[in-house]
């Protein structure tokens, strides 16, 4: 081994993979916008009169939670969502 190699970690990226989070504050924001504005979850979350800023913040606080995060799948899969949700 010279010395410009870098030596072979035990760990691997499955090991990384299981620690990262599933979304960061910046993704779930972004997605309950998007979320926010899709018919068929509007129709199931949204209350009255509600405006989209409104569902948006309910969205959000349910992505952050694992859960809840479980039940919403589908439709973050219909915009774009490609990562891991952990429940």
């Amino acid at each position: 081994m010279s010395k410009y190699e870098k030596p072979i970690s035990s760990t691997n990226t499955k090991s990384k993979a299981s620690h990262q989070k599933t979304m960061t504050e910046k993704q779930i924001y972004i997605f309950a916008q998007k979320l926010s504005q899709l018919p068929e979850l509007a129709s199931k979350y949204a209350e009255g009169n509600e405006s989209y800023e409104q569902l948006a913040a309910k969205i959000a606080k349910n992505l952050s939670n694992p859960t809840e995060c479980k039940k919403i799948e589908p439709y973050l899969r219909e915009i774009g969502f490609t990562g891991a949700i952990n429940a």
